[in-house]
């Protein structure tokens, strides 16, 4: 005759409570839509400078949250994004105006999906320190 199950008590520490990342990304709701909004100003050829700080903050948030994870994949998008990244500089560096090609805005709007996916996918406590230490670092970057 089997045993009946007795449930195990669990130490305090293993009972951490943390909120839900599904909370924790919708104290920032407009995280996602500026960054979409910045895609499509790119594609539409009315980006400016505003815009295309948002995709840098895209990148390097989601950089840094993938170097803590280990997250290899990610971090190969986060380099490859990095590059297009630059290269859109160089053209506004030359001509004033900040433009993509469709490979370019292909990429990039990967890693805005990426992005929401890697985050969806940590917890909330992680997505809430990592926000603030992300926000932390640009403060003292200037």
């Amino acid at each position: 005759m089997p045993r009946p199950h007795k449930p195990r008590k669990r130490a305090p520490s293993q009972l951490k409570k943390t909120i839900p990342t599904v909370v924790a990304m919708a104290m920032e709701p407009q995280m996602e839509l500026i960054q979409r909004q910045a895609l499509a100003s790119l594609a539409d050829g009315w980006a400016g400078t505003a815009q295309f700080d948002e995709l840098v903050d895209c990148r390097d948030f989601l950089a840094m949250g993938a170097n803590v994870k280990k997250d290899d994949g990610v971090l190969l998008l986060c380099d490859a994004a990095l590059e297009i990244l630059l290269l859109i500089r160089h053209r506004y560096d030359a001509t004033g105006k900040i433009t993509a090609e469709s490979a370019e805005l292909a990429l990039l709007s990967d890693l805005v999906d990426v992005s929401q996916d890697f985050w969806g996918r940590t917890s909330g406590d992680f997505f809430i320190k990592a926000r603030r230490a992300f926000w932390e670092a640009r403060t003292q970057a200037g």
